[in-house]
Parts: structure tokens; C-alpha cells; sequence
């Protein structure tokens, strides 16, 4: 079940709040995320939001690429992504 991008905001919402990702209620992928993911941790105190969103986006899209053999398409598809923001998000993230 792809995300989307308000359910994002919310889950990093609720993890800059109480420093907890609760995906229970959720199926697991090869892409879920865990606290002691070493991509995952944030340092809160000097991070903005918006910095942290477009981390976490760019960790996501690198194991969505990673587990996909960098098939771009396929990539954007288990993401839920159209190709078209897909791939502007890997050039604005510099992943082309």
C-alpha cells in the first residue's frame, strides 16, 4: 500500500513529536523504515522540518532504487509515484 504525501508529513510529524515510527497498523515492505535504521535518525534538535522531510524522501527513494536494481519505473510504481514526480523528485534530490 503506497503513501502518500499528507500520510508522510504525518508520520514524520508524529515521529518528531514523541521520537516513534508506529507502522503497526500498516502491512510491512522491503521499504519500511525503523527507528534504528541508520538512515532513519534524525538529530531533532538542529534538523527543521522541512530538511527532515526531504531526507527521509531521499532515504526512501535510494531503497526503493537499491531494491529495485535501480529501475527507475519500477521504483516510482512501488512507491506509488508517477513517473513524471518521480523524476523530478530524483532531480531535485540529485539522484540522476
Amino acid at each position: 500500500m503506497p503513501f502518500n504525501v499528507r500520510e508522510l508529513q504525518n508520520v514524520l510529524h508524529r515521529y518528531l513529536t514523541v521520537k516513534q515510527l508506529d507502522f503497526t497498523d500498516m502491512p510491512r515492505s522491503p521499504l519500511a523504515f525503523s527507528d534504528n535504521d541508520s538512515t532513519g535518525k534524525l538529530d531533532l534538535e538542529s534538523l527543521p522540518f522541512h530538511s527532515a522531510l526531504e531526507r527521509f524522501e531521499k532515504s526512501l527513494i535510494l531503497k526503493a532504487l537499491e531494491y529495485n536494481q535501480w529501475r527507475k519505473v519500477k521504483a516510482a510504481n512501488q512507491l506509488g509515484l508517477p513517473r513524471r514526480a518521480f523524476f523530478r523528485k530524483l532531480k531535485h534530490l540529485g539522484l540522476t
